[in-house]
């Protein structure tokens, strides 16, 4: 009897400890008011429409481009490799996994800043790492990338040559024209959720 006793202990103690090694990451606090307010003030974590463009052209495995426009608009017009999850569903558990990501990064666009740093904001409030906005939107892509505009003769070397960098990002996108294409690849997940996932549309 003694000896049934002592394995029961046993067990439910190596139980404990296998709860404290393995949190469950689902159940995450929500960021302080303090904290969510000064990160809320900071600028750092918008990204410029070039930096968007380099990551493409360069196929960087690190950054994921997440779409939060509604799927009409995004089926309309997106960047390349961008996945479509539209803001109303950004609380939705099942989308968990591509928003609450410890090595991947996330870079929101709408059609300016706006809809993709509510997107942010979401996340930040709940403790998500890893996300970014990118800077004035699809709106901004276009005049900074599709259609840059020359710099004065007076300009600094500085603008010259990020005028260079957005004009050769401009002749590979197709400048001056809105049809881009939109070839995509399905985006692997991290194994983080306990539902199952829904498919969204895209990918790079």
């Amino acid at each position: 009897m003694n000896t049934r006793y002592i394995i029961l202990a046993i067990l439910l103690l190596a139980l404990g400890a296998g709860t404290m090694i393995l949190p469950d990451k689902a159940e995450k606090e929500e960021l302080p008011a303090e904290r969510l307010l000064l990160d809320i003030t900071s600028d750092t974590r918008f990204k410029e429409p070039i930096f968007v463009a380099q990551k493409i052209i360069e196929k960087d495995p690190v950054y994921t481009l997440i779409d939060v426009r509604t799927s009409d608009q995004y089926n309309e017009f997106h960047l390349p490799g961008t996945i479509n999850i539209p803001l109303k569903e950004f609380n939705n558990p099942e989308y968990q996994g591509y928003l609450d990501r410890e090595v991947k990064n996330n870079i929101f666009i709408s059609n300016g800043s706006l809809k993709a740093d509510q997107a942010w904001f979401l996340c930040r409030r709940k403790g998500y790492e890893n996300n970014y906005v990118m800077q004035g939107g699809l709106n901004q892509w276009v005049e900074n990338i599709l259609r840059p505009t020359p710099p004065p003769a007076t300009a600094s070397k500085a603008a010259f040559e990020e005028y260079n960098r957005c004009k050769a990002a401009s002749l590979y996108f197709g400048g001056g024209s809105m049809d881009i294409s939109t070839e995509v690849r399905k985006e692997e997940l991290p194994v983080k959720r306990k539902k199952k996932e829904r498919k969204v549309a895209g990918g790079c």
